[in-house]
Parts: structure tokens; C-alpha cells; sequence
């Protein structure tokens, strides 16, 4: 998967077009597609939640750029009908300037009819990719994967919260305080390294509440814990969905397994603060 983002490919395609559209009459007149409101389902647990933001567009197996979603997007053809593939574009680490085609969601692919001015409609329903393993799937409906504590507090934890969720009736929730201002636990499952193909490798959570949560991996050799922070990331008011790249952290194998690492870290200027997580999602390739 490319970090690119083929802006010049758009603004070139676009200016073209609209430059010969003022000074030709008989310019070609582009037929359009109508992209919207995207969804991502899962084959057991149906529809989740996602933060889908862009759709890569390809025609006919060359891109056509990258467009914020919603778009109408223009595309001109010699001929009556076109394949066009959508790729869901996320931004990894909840950073503007990453865009990226997300490799656990497939591919949408549909044969367009060429209409000039016509404007065709495609449902953007992704679906979990086939090739995606998923190690760690949890939805803190009842008992939770992080239950190791690494921080030897016992009044620090992640409990269940049901008076809140993004998806579902339950989500994670860690109360902070005075007496437990940092939470730093580990997932219970643990991941051998012979697991590791080489691929992709991410976790995607919800999450809301104020102060800071950390991510990473907890890193296992001879028994002896290493953690491994990979993303800083601050707390919002209401829910917001983040995908964070473990790829490189996870590619020197230098380890015999791992733990998925989350801590939390109350504010400084607050006496107690609280920070709710769900639908969290450990994928590989």
C-alpha cells in the first residue's frame, strides 16, 4: 500500500477539463459518480463503525485521484462503459496529511455506464477484506481482553462501562484520579512471532474522553517485558474512530511474542477525568 496522495493527477485532470470547457464548445462532457456515505460490515458481527474519509478511484485500473468524501467525481471514456474500483481511504495515525488506502476493508469494483453528464450513484458498502486476520476483536459487551496490568496499580483498570458505546450497548471505560492518574495494561492474548507474515499490521478503536491514551505493543523476549509506545493520541468529546500502523514496529521481530499496549494518562489540570474506548480491532495481514 502507497502513502501517495495523486493530488497533481486530480488538479491536472480537473484543470484540464474546465480550462477547455471556457474556451471549446465541443469539449467533452464528463459523466460523474456520486460517492457517499460509506459503510464497512463485518461477515459475524454485520455493521461497524469505521472513519472512511476519502475514496481512492481508479478507472479502469488507472487512478483517477483521491476525493473527500462526499464527491462527485468526473470521468470522461471512449467507450459505452468503464470499470471503476473504490478503495476506502483512512488517514493512519489520525494524521491529515496520511492518507491511505486501508487494506483490511475489500475493494468495491462495478462496471459504470459512460453517459456524458449522467451522474451514477455508488453505494460505497465495504466489507471486511477476506485476507484479514484479526487476532484481537473486542467490543467490552462483557468481560474484556486487557486484563494485564502492567502498571501494579490495583485501583487502576479498565471496567465496563454500560451507560455508553459507540456500537452496542457497553464500552470500555478507565476512571482516572489522584490515586490512579496513569493506566497502562496489556491484551491477554498473546501473539507469537511466528504469526507475523510481513504484512500490515494495525489496531482501530473508538474513543472519547479527556486525557491522553497511549498505543503500542508490549514486547515479550525471554520472559522479560519491553513496551513499546507507537502513538500519542488525545482525547475528544465525542467518539472518534483512529487507525494506528504497527507495521514497522512490529517488522524487526525482535521478540519472541507481543501484547497490544494501551495506557492512559489523566490531565494535569483535572482532579478526575474519565476515557471511554470500543470496537477495537487488532488486524493483520
Amino acid at each position: 500500500m502507497k502513502y501517495i496522495f495523486p493530488f497533481a493527477i486530480l488538479v491536472f485532470v480537473l484543470t484540464h477539463f474546465f480550462s477547455c470547457s471556457f474556451v471549446n464548445d465541443d469539449a467533452p462532457v464528463p459523466a460523474y459518480l456520486d460517492l457517499k456515505d460509506p459503510t464497512i460490515t463485518y461477515p459475524i458481527s454485520g455493521k461497524e463503525t469505521h472513519n472512511i474519509v476519502d475514496a481512492w478511484v481508479f478507472q479502469d485500473g488507472q487512478i483517477l485521484g483521491v476525493f473527500p468524501l462526499p464527491a462527485k467525481v468526473p470521468f470522461l471514456a471512449n467507450k459505452s462503459s468503464v470499470e471503476m474500483k473504490i478503495v476506502a481511504g483512512i488517514r493512519i495515525n489520525g494524521m491529515v496529511n496520511s492518507p491511505f488506502e486501508y487494506p483490511f476493508y475489500s475493494d468495491i469494483t462495478t462496471i459504470v455506464d459512460f453517459k456524458p453528464g449522467q451522474v451514477t450513484s455508488v453505494p460505497l458498502a465495504f466489507e471486511s477484506s477476506i485476507k484479514a486476520i484479526i487476532p484481537i476483536n473486542e467490543n467490552f459487551e462483557e468481560s474484556h481482553n486487557f486484563s494485564i496490568d502492567l502498571d501494579k496499580n490495583l485501583d487502576s483498570k479498565i471496567e465496563i462501562d454500560p451507560t455508553t458505546a459507540s456500537l452496542g450497548s457497553k464500552s470500555g471505560v478507565v476512571n482516572l484520579s489522584s490515586s490512579a492518574s496513569f493506566v497502562e495494561v496489556a491484551s491477554s492474548r498473546d501473539i507469537l512471532k511466528s504469526e507475523l507474515t510481513g504484512g500490515n499490521t494495525f489496531v482501530e478503536f473508538d474513543y472519547k474522553g479527556e486525557g491522553e491514551i497511549a498505543v503500542g505493543v508490549a514486547k515479550i523476549q525471554d520472559g522479560f517485558f519491553k513496551t513499546v509506545p507507537v502513538l500519542f493520541v488525545p482525547g475528544k468529546p465525542g467518539w472518534n474512530r483512529i487507525y494506528v500502523d504497527l507495521t514497522s514496529t512490529l517488522q524487526p521481530k525482535d521478540f519472541d511474542s507481543y501484547r497490544i499496549l494501551l495506557s492512559f494518562r489523566k490531565p494535569s489540570f483535572s482532579l478526575t477525568s474519565k476515557i471511554n474506548i470500543d470496537n477495537f480491532k487488532h488486524l493483520r495481514l
